[in-house]
Formats: C-alpha cells, structure tokens, sequence
C-alpha cells in the first residue's frame, strides 16, 4: 500500500524540533476512519475512553478504578517541553525511509560543508549564502545515499527531509565467472558476464572477486525516495517507472564499452507503465538524471544494460507540461512570498516545484491527464494540501493556500503498509479536539 497522508496539516514528527506546539497532539493508530463507538480518545462519553473526561477505568492513558473525573482515567501523559523554532539559515532531518526512525551520525553534505545529525537526526548551519539550487548529500552507515536539490532564500530557513533507503542486497561476483546477485526483497537483480569487472579505471590487475549490492528504490511509495528532483539534464521535468541503486562495494569498475544487465523492478503510481522507457543515470553533483539508453518490460520488472555502477532510473520524459497555477495567502489573509510550492503526482510518479513570487503567485508544470496533490511549506510551517485533477488546460487553484504564521500546530502523517491507518488528533487549550471527522 502506498503512503498516504491524513489529519491536522504540517510537519511529521521527526520535524517537531522545528515548531511550537501549543496543544498537546497525540497520533492514533487504527483501523480506519469510521465512526464506531470507542475510536475516540478524545471523547466524553462517560464510558471510560477519554483520558480528558470521565470514565469508569480504560482510558487510553492509564488504568483506574474511579467513576467519574480524572480518577478513573489513570495519569495524563507529560507535555512537551517547549521548543523553539530555528531560524538557521539550512536545517532538516535524516531519516530512515523505511519506518521514519530518525538517523543519528548521518553526514550531510554541501559544497566544501558536511554536518553530521544530533541524536534525533536533525542538521543545521546558522548561515548559508543564498543558492537557487544546491544539492544535499545525505549519507549514513547502512543506506543509500540521497541527493537532494534544495532553494536557500538567505532569509528564510530552508528546510529539507532526507529520507535514506535502507541497503538492499550485496554479494560477491567472481569475475573470471561473472554472476548474478539479486536482492531478496524486491526482486532488483544484476548480471555481470566473465571478465568484465575491472579495477578502478580499468588499471590491471582486475580484482579476483568484487562486492556488489542492489538497491530497490521504493518510488511508488513515496516519490521523495528518489535522488534528485524528476528533471534531466536540461532541467525538463521527467516521471519515474523505478529506480535501482547499483554499488561497487569492493572498489571496481564495468570494463570500457561493456555492461552488465539490470534487472529494475515496476515501482510506479502510474497504472499503465510502457513496455519500453528511458534509461536514466543520475549524476549527483547536479541532482538531475542523464538520458543513457532504453529499458524493456519483462512481466514486473524493466531490463536494461547499464555501462556503470550508481543510481539507475526507469521514466519518460513529461511532454507538454501542464500548468498549475495559485497562490498563498498568510492566515491574516496577506499574499506569502517564497512559499516553496510541490504538485506530487498521485497517478504518476513525479513531483515538480516552484517557488510564490511576492504576490504569493506560483506555477508549475505537471503531467498532463493525472492528478496530483500541491502543497507548499515556507521554514517549518506548511500549507494546507490540496488534490487537483488535471487534463490538458491549465487548471487555477482557487482559494488560495492557506500558510499558518502565529499560534499554529502543524502536523503532517504519513505511513505505509503497517500500521494501514493513522489519524491526527489535536486537543486545543479551548477544549476543541480536532481530528478527520
């Protein structure tokens, strides 16, 4: 199941750092978003579920025996201490992109700057010269690394989530023999012929056997787990079918003019992958993906040969681009500027990004005949988010995003295949207890 996202709008848990809550928030799994009796724990029903109300002893927040009041609802959990949000010029989090775990130690790099994430994987650099484009590197011990093209305004924080995949699978290839290795996972899976493997730059002696691991980049479920920002070479917007990240753990080259097979499982929101697409190769200094040849469909997977270890795509280019247009309001009702602004495709995989200009005017290209979702965030606040469906004409958003400034809690959810379902839910100083009903 793909990730999805519900609830109050804002940042997920691994950015509170940045906010400042003034409510007490809890995140609730469940089975869905009915409205049977009990999946309250907000409620005041007299039946013992509300750790805010009164109850008869099974409250979410403790045990009890009492029948009325905040006795029988057991002890209410400690408040947040306070926080307060960075104004530093290039901030965010590393996490895992399998289960959002934050990442300690992780290195974040940027021109002649590395940083390394605190215990809750967050980063920071008081200052940072404005940049239209700079790439993060974000590398940690066991994932893949993820290069990610960020705006750096100079006088707004620039806030940026680096989600790492965890390593696939690695093994060792004979090279007098060649061999296959093949991730247990998901099915990505190299094939190397005899004599092929060589030697940084193919100086001799070749290397007896070498290390390789195959990386399945999981686009599908979340569009952000790719390297880069969707565009090629030109800077023109391209949607994703796969992606495989192929290493060299022993130090090693594919012999010049050589190859070895690729084997790119189907990971795409599109319903109706082509049985034959662009091969795509990543160049990481620029975050942006280099056309190299062609890949084939073969049941659930694309072939492909690839003259190279590194990050591997399967896509297509976006053709006559739509364009999305709207705007960004502040909660007083003034126009935002430099609200960084992303459509992500719901019935594809790609996500495109602009940035509001001082009336709070943005536009953005899209795939044409799709949905997507568009938000913006501008530091640590976001947007509320909103679905479009786009055919062949420009499609306006109207009203105007909405970028909370003063006195806001923002949240944002998302999860995957277990738990299926989460919910958002926000109790106010007032009382007022918002959640998805």
């Amino acid at each position: 199941m793909s990730p999805r996202s519900s609830g109050v709008r804002g940042l997920r848990s691994a950015s509170a750092r940045w906010l400042s809550f003034i409510a007490l928030a809890a995140l609730v799994a469940c089975g869905g978003g009915g409205s049977a009796s009990g999946e309250d724990g907000f409620a005041s029903d007299g039946k013992g579920d509300s750790p805010f109300g009164s109850g008869s002893g099974d409250p979410l927040f403790g045990g009890g025996s009492g029948g009325v009041g905040l006795a029988g609802d057991g002890p209410l959990p400690s408040p947040d201490a306070p926080v307060t949000v960075s104004a530093a010029d290039l901030q965010g989090t590393v996490f895992n992109a399998s289960n959002g775990t934050p990442i300690s130690g992780a290195a974040v790099r940027f021109g002649a700057t590395t940083l390394t994430t605190a215990s809750d994987g967050t980063y920071e650099q008081a200052t940072s010269a404005a940049a239209s484009r700079l790439v993060l590197e974000g590398t940690a011990s066991s994932y893949e690394s993820l290069y990610l093209p960020s705006e750096v305004l100079g006088t707004l924080p620039s806030v940026n989530l680096l989600r790492l995949t965890p390593f696939g699978t690695a093994g060792s290839i004979t090279v007098a023999n060649g061999g296959t290795i093949t991730d247990a996972a998901s099915g990505a899976a190299v094939t190397a012929a005899a004599n092929i493997l060589t030697a940084p730059g193919g100086t001799p002696p070749a290397p007896a056997t070498v290390e390789v691991r195959v990386t399945n980049v999981a686009v599908a479920s979340d569009s952000h787990l790719l390297s880069g920002d969707f565009t090629d070479d030109n800077g023109d917007p391209v949607e994703a079918y796969g992606s495989v990240v192929l290493t060299a753990v022993t130090a090693a080259d594919v012999a010049s003019g050589e190859s070895v097979s690729l084997r790119i499982p189907v990971s795409t929101r599109s319903g109706s992958p082509p049985a034959s697409a662009e091969l795509y190769r990543l160049i990481p200094a620029t975050g942006r993906w280099v056309s190299v040849g062609s890949a084939t469909l073969s049941g659930t997977a694309y072939t492909a040969d690839v003259p190279a270890f590194g990050q591997w795509m399967v896509g297509s280019p976006i053709a006559s681009a739509v364009a999305v247009t709207g705007c960004v309001n502040d909660d007083t009702g003034a126009p935002a500027a430099n609200v960084r602004i992303e459509a992500d495709g719901i019935s594809y995989s790609g996500i495109s990004y602009a940035t509001t200009d001082g009336s709070g005017r943005f536009s953005l290209g899209v795939r044409p005949t799709s949905t997507v979702i568009v938000s913006g965030r501008r530091g640590a606040f976001l947007t509320n988010a909103t679905s479009r469906s786009v055919t062949n004409s420009t499609v306006d958003i109207t009203p105007c995003l909405t970028l909370p400034s003063t006195n806001a809690a923002t949240m944002r959810l998302t999860w995957g295949e277990n738990p299926r379902d989460i919910d958002s839910h926000l109790r106010t100083p007032d009382g007022a207890h918002v959640f998805y009903a």
